[in-house]
């Protein structure tokens, strides 16, 4: 058996790679297996797009905003194991799984009105569920019953109840002018009562029929979706001829139409396109693009073009190339993420982490990883894969080795407050070059490092040091690294071509006041739809104790903006990219505070106009705009950081990470086709446990939560 084990190389440390060293290293018996799996990583850390770092007054520092979704069924199964196989002792930071993340369910929306922005409050209802524990997973038939049961309770909550408008009350005086009136007000009120009569039959017929297809998915014909589908279009034409009139005026009745007219057109779309009731069904979809979906089935433009909507673009960095006049993401896509966000979460729609993305889930991971006989090799940046003479299987792997240690392996973690946490920068004093790197600034993670031509080079034979290779990489990496794959395989080449990748930025701001004291009356928010470039805000504040701040400095408010952003990959010659593109999110970030903060923020307008900046922590007391240079901000056009899309059609160029092209060579990240097909920690989970089916048969298939629903 032990001439039979295999060597694993791991290529990569981002989520997709820990969850595929997970699943491999999980079962008791996994040493009978393998003979080893060392994971190679770029730079210092772990975390890949996820990373994030302490910096100064450890204060944490991270490639975006980062917070998990309750659907992430497989990634919270994963990480509750890793707490509790971690076996931190109570009263420990962050002992256990449930104190790393806490439930969040207030959602803010930007939303013009009347040509000013205002903010829509969306509350979602906190549970009692643990997320990835237990309930099997819902149907096609489940998800279009649920969103009618949805639309029912919302009507009924809003509509159904309220007391039907009465007629005025005729005086004395006029009284046979006013008789006419009173005749015409009684009518009308009459019509209003029959609508929503109308309306409540029609929601409960469509609910009651929704929840017998589900029940009876056999006896399903084309014929039975069409009519269902034309009873929800009858009960939309009712909706509007109810609400027409006070669209208008009426804020609340036009978001609850938004909202019901969302609702219908995804279901109506459903029902027409019928994609079946088989796994990944709804792909059938993905020749269109979501918006166009929506129209199509008879969404009205206003709802198209609501803040609803586009907070999911925001969402999912859905704007091809950057540019926000051009959002574009697939309808099956669409429709998969937004009914499992919807309605299949546990706990929360989202948890917020209690530390940052690095400290809450790589840590654990880490630790574990390397406790189970991992082995970690920091300071290795991939430069090729080679093929074997048949380019039927990688041969050699080419490494830039970035550092040497000085003793034994290279130690990663600091300590802040009792939590092992993840630096900003390389621990310098464990590194032969160290010093150099400190004086020169080199930063060993960027594509545009000058460092390149002084890194050793380290060549890896399969049979001597690895057998089998999981490659972990972003896809925007793969044309860099995999240049020899993309030319044996006509996949890659499709996948290479077919599959789109956007930059982002971040903006991090550590201000005095708290909320209350920024003039933000509603609850603690993550927040989408707000001015472009920098369309997303979530108040963070809860991180604030796990960072490291002088008394007297100790701010009050702690928010995390980001947005999509255009731009290329410039070569790794133009060292000059990582400063000229830090510069541009600089620049926007000042110019959209001055302009927009008022929105969330009313108290923090200065008196002459513009950002109070002032607001801002900074402990050298600079003046003005200059006090931003104290803040945290950052371009992720890195090849590895490019976020990628789910641009409509490009489903099919999506590598199976179960169905490898080369003999040895295995996948994983969110690039890959693993059920969901958008960039989501819950989908990189899924690609890692795929990756690891593929090479041991472990996790089974039916054990991926979600995998082979539609």
């Amino acid at each position: 058996m032990a001439s039979e084990r295999k060597k694993v190389a791991i290529l990569g440390g981002g989520v997709g790679s820990m969850a595929a060293a997970w699943e491999l290293t999980s079962p008791p018996d996994w040493r009978e297996r393998f003979e080893s799996v060392t994971v190679y990583q770029l730079g210092w850390r772990l975390g890949g797009k996820c990373a994030s770092g302490r910096g100064e007054n450890a204060r944490i520092e991270e490639h975006g905003l980062h917070v998990w979704m309750g659907w992430y069924a497989n990634a919270f199964r994963m990480i509750r194991a890793a707490y509790q196989e971690l076996g931190r002792h109570s009263g420990e930071p962050l002992a256990t799984w449930d104190e790393a993340f806490k439930r969040h369910g207030f959602i803010g929306l930007g939303e013009q009105v009347g040509g000013e922005w205002t903010n829509w409050p969306l509350w979602f209802p906190l549970t009692d569920d643990t997320p990835g524990q237990g309930g099997e997973y819902p149907t096609l038939y489940d998800y279009i019953e649920e969103t009618l049961k949805g639309l029912y309770g919302l009507l009924e909550g809003k509509m159904f109840a309220a007391p039907p408008p009465a007629p005025r009350e005729p005086g004395w005086c006029g009284i046979v002018h006013s008789a006419e009136e009173f005749v015409e007000q009684a009518c009308k009120a009459a019509d209003e009562v029959a609508d929503v009569v109308a309306l409540e039959c029609l929601l409960r017929e469509a609910r009651d029929a929704a929840g017998e297809m589900r029940r009876h998915p056999e006896a399903h014909s084309p014929q039975h979706g069409e009519g269902l589908a034309m009873l929800l279009e009858r009960l939309r034409e009712r909706l509007i001829r109810h609400l027409e009139s006070k669209l208008v005026h009426d804020l609340e009745l036009r978001r609850l139409f938004y909202v019901a007219d969302i609702g219908l057109a995804c279901t109506i779309g459903l029902l027409r396109e019928d994609p079946g009731l088989g796994p990944h069904s709804l792909d059938a979809l993905d020749r269109y693009e979501f918006r166009e979906f929506l129209g199509k089935h008879g969404a009205a433009p206003a709802s198209v073009d609501s803040s609803l909507v586009r907070a999911f673009y925001d969402l999912l960095f859905a704007y091809r190339g950057g540019d926000t006049e051009d959002p574009q993401i697939a309808a099956g896509v669409s429709v998969r993420f937004i009914f499992r966000m919807a309605l299949t979460y546990k706990g929360a729609i989202f948890w917020k982490m209690q530390a940052g993305m690095a400290d809450t889930v790589f840590t654990p991971l880490y630790e574990v990883l390397k406790r189970r006989g991992v082995r970690f090799e920091f300071f290795h940046s991939l430069q090729s894969l080679e093929l074997a003479g048949d380019r039927k299987s990688v041969e050699r792997i080419h490494i830039g080795r970035q550092a040497t240690t000085k003793d034994g392996a290279y130690e990663p973690l600091i300590e802040v407050e009792g939590l092992a946490c993840w630096p900003s920068e390389p621990l310098y004093d464990q590194l032969v070059e160290g010093e150099i790197l400190r004086e020169e600034q080199i930063d060993l993670e960027s594509f545009w490092t000058p460092w390149r031509s002084r890194e050793t080079p380290v060549v890896l034979e399969r049979g001597r040091d690895f057998d089998l290779v999981v490659f972990g990489l972003s896809l925007a990496s793969i044309p860099w690294v995999a240049g020899e794959l993309v030319a044996a395989s006509p996949r890659w080449q499709g996948m290479v071509r077919g599959i789109e990748t956007v930059r982002t930025q971040a903006v991090q701001l550590w201000l005095h006041p708290d909320l209350a004291g920024l003039g933000w009356t509603l609850p603690s928010p993550i927040a989408d739809a707000y001015p472009e470039p920098i369309d997303t805000w979530a108040d963070m504040s809860q991180l604030l104790p796990r960072e490291r701040w002088p008394e007297g400095s100790r701010p009050g408010n702690l928010a995390y903006f980001c947005g999509a952003m255009s731009g290329g990959v410039p070569p790794p010659s133009d060292y000059d990219t990582p400063a000229r593109e830090a510069q541009r999110v600089k620049t926007a970030a000042i110019d959209w505070l001055n302009r927009n903060s008022s929105i969330q923020w009313p108290k923090s307008v200065a008196p002459e106009g513009g950002f109070a900046w002032n607001l801002l922590v900074d402990e050298q007391d600079r003046g003005g705009e200059a006090r931003f240079d104290s803040q945290y901000w950052r371009a992720n056009i890195d090849p590895s950081e490019r976020y990628v899309q789910s641009v409509p059609g490009s489903t099919q160029y999506r590598l199976r990470a179960n169905d490898p092209d080369f003999e040895n060579l295995f996948i994983t990240g969110d690039w890959t086709y693993c059920g969901i097909n958008a960039g989501c920690v819950e989908a990189t989970v899924m690609s890692g446990m795929l990756a690891a089916n593929a090479i041991c048969g472990l996790p089974r298939i039916e054990d991926i939560v979600g995998y082979d629903n539609p």
